[in-house]
């Protein structure tokens, strides 16, 4: 073994003590208040996955979650890693460098340059001609099913970043694989069924769902938008239940509605889905509210997608959205408080340092219950199942309600000691509304599966 692949190897056995250390000095944390997201726990080791690369990644994202100074950590350690296979690239082409010639006249069992490029170049037509005719047979399958967006098909540049991640060369949108139909079947079939049966149990309420399309939806690889996922949610859901989505029919609408570098939308989007639910459960002759967008000033925004590839070249400004809104009052796990920090950023008060997660600071954390009361008793209460897509929005859509109820189920029963139980809940807090919101995760998740 050589020096260098020595020093490799060392490294890496040194990041796993690290890993063995540091979970027993801190424990390994399930959730970041800070960034207002799950966080990844410590891969197991296989030899299927290590070679598959699988392992690799989701060690890289465990390093920055789960140790102390993890972002150094893992920068450290990508560099290491990133070096090495240079170093294996530069053996290789030194290797084709110094091979025989047979131009030399030399008798050698090998293939030339000139073969090796037409190898190549065969290979890549294959593969490219293999993708053509897989696009054509989605695009005949699409009509055959009547699902037509209104741009079914588009062509885009993109570079892969790393850790499943691509960019869009033109937005510089960090994107990620669209979820197969086959992924999503069985998970939606869980929710839906869920969803059913308490229609059919509480049939005295009105139900909604509301879906967010992200970059899950949307092949951006072969270039397709077809709607496929959310068309295969709806049509398992009872017919009662009043449904709408964020629909991205071309790629110029996912640059309008989301960061370049988190997951969540940005306040584009917000604001469409402010409206879209408003108009989806009061409908469309409800007056919604005069919505200021409030850039801020030398907020750097590094989302979790540029945050998980330790990639800080690439970030997007920062805005809140406010309003005013009627007197009210804000309930978290029970007790009384306030959501997010839009004030003090429309102040300038926030920190600068990089890789901030403004998001999650300032539009507010996920709980398992937060309720606005606005003692508006002629109108209904609103019970909404959420993660953290309608954390900048919640208390837009809380105003047009009574009293409202936001459970995220992923934080529930630690709040409460109990499992939220959905007929409890509903007699208590004498709801009238019920919805659903959410994007792909929320949706293809049992986490988010409500108890009766």
């Amino acid at each position: 073994m050589r020096k260098r692949d020595f020093l490799f190897l060392s490294l890496v056995g040194v990041i796993m003590l690290t890993l063995i250390i540091s979970s027993v000095v801190k424990g390994e944390k399930e959730q970041s208040i800070i960034e207002n997201r799950a966080l990844a726990g410590f891969p197991e080791f296989s030899l299927d996955s290590f070679l598959d690369t699988d392992y690799q990644s989701d060690l890289e994202i465990a390093l920055t979650d789960q140790i102390i100074y993890g972002d150094r950590v893992k920068l450290f350690y990508n560099n290491i890693k990133n070096n090495n296979l240079d170093m294996m690239v530069s053996v290789l082409k030194s290797f084709e460098k110094s091979k025989p010639s047979l131009a030399s006249g030399d008798e050698i069992n090998t293939i030339s340059q000139s073969e090796l490029i037409d190898m190549e170049t065969r290979l890549e037509r294959e593969r490219m001609e293999k993708l053509e005719r897989e696009r054509i047979e989605r695009i005949e399958a699409l009509k055959a099913n009547g699902r037509l967006p209104d741009n079914l098909t588009f062509e885009i540049d993109i570079t892969p970043k790393g850790s499943g991640y691509f960019q869009i060369d033109d937005t510089q949108h960090l994107i990620v694989r669209k979820r197969t139909t086959e992924d999503a079947d069985a998970l939606f079939e869980s929710k839906a069924t869920n969803y059913n049966e308490l229609v059919e149990n509480y049939p005295e309420l009105s139900y909604y769902s509301y879906y967010i399309e992200t970059d899950v939806d949307i092949d951006f690889i072969n270039g397709i938008i077809d709607h496929e996922l959310v068309n295969l949610f709806f049509d398992k859901l009872n017919p009662s239940i009043n449904k709408t989505a964020l629909y991205i029919n071309k790629p110029s609408d996912y640059a309008k509605y989301f960061y370049k570098t988190d997951h969540h939308w940005d306040v584009e989007g917000q604001l469409k889905g402010y409206q879209d639910i408003i108009w989806l459960v009061k409908g469309e002759d409800e007056e919604t509210l005069d919505i200021e967008t409030n850039l801020i000033e030398g907020a750097i925004y590094n989302g979790s997608k540029s945050r998980t590839i330790s990639d800080f070249n690439t970030y997007d400004d920062f805005s809140v959205l406010t309003s005013e809104l009627p007197h009210h009052e804000v309930y978290i796990n029970g007790a009384k408080s306030s959501y997010g920090s839009k004030s003090r950023y429309v102040e300038g008060r926030f920190s600068k340092e990089k890789g901030v997660n403004h998001y999650g600071i300032a539009n507010g954390g996920d709980f398992g219950l937060v309720e606005y009361r606005f003692n508006q008793p002629d109108k209904e209460n609103m019970l909404v199942f959420v993660e953290s897509f309608s954390n900048p929005i919640n208390e837009f859509i809380a105003s047009h309600f009574n009293n409202t109820y936001l459970v995220d189920l992923r934080y529930y029963e630690k709040a409460y000691d109990k499992k939220f139980d959905f007929g409890d809940f509903v007699e208590s807090n004498d709801i009238d509304n019920v919805l659903f919101t959410g994007y792909y995760f929320f949706y293809a998740n049992d986490v988010f599966l409500i108890k009766d």
